[in-house]
């Protein structure tokens, strides 16, 4: 979706609200989030894919995991009714399972505005990400699904 709609971190005239967003309007018009990871599970570190993920999630939209191996992971079952299809690795899909977003590294005003989103905290976007959030726990627990 980056690089279709806009660069997230890119503000030319101050902040944008991830929700006014195109970032945010593209997801909104997908049928889907599609995540690709690497053997490092690199988009757990970044907090423009925990928003999207989330995002996705929480408008009902699939998720799902490509592997640069292969191995895929779904919302939506295949044909077989499978979710998943290929060998995850044990130690990449352990990342996934131990994810939370609250531990994310936030170095910028935007990505604390994304974290801050997560955690429904719309009304005070730009204040320093909670630590803790009952939001950060349901989002944590529907990826792991």
């Amino acid at each position: 979706v980056c690089l279709l709609a806009e660069n997230p971190r890119e503000v030319s005239e101050g902040f944008v609200a991830p929700a006014q967003s195109a970032f945010n309007r593209a997801i909104q018009m997908s049928e889907g989030v599609l995540a690709v990871s690497d053997m490092q599970a690199t988009p757990l570190t970044r907090i423009g894919f925990c928003y999207e993920a989330w995002l996705g999630i929480d408008l009902g939209l699939t998720f799902d995991i490509a592997m640069s191996t292969g191995a895929i992971a779904t919302t939506r079952p295949f044909d077989d009714g499978g979710w998943e299809f290929g060998a995850f690795d044990v130690a990449v899909a352990s990342r996934f399972l131990d994810f939370k977003v609250q531990h994310v590294e936030t170095s910028c005003m935007m990505d604390k505005m994304f974290l801050n989103s997560i955690a429904r905290l719309d009304g005070d976007l730009l204040s320093e990400p909670p630590m803790e959030h009952r939001a950060y726990t349901i989002f944590n627990m529907l990826l792991r699904e």
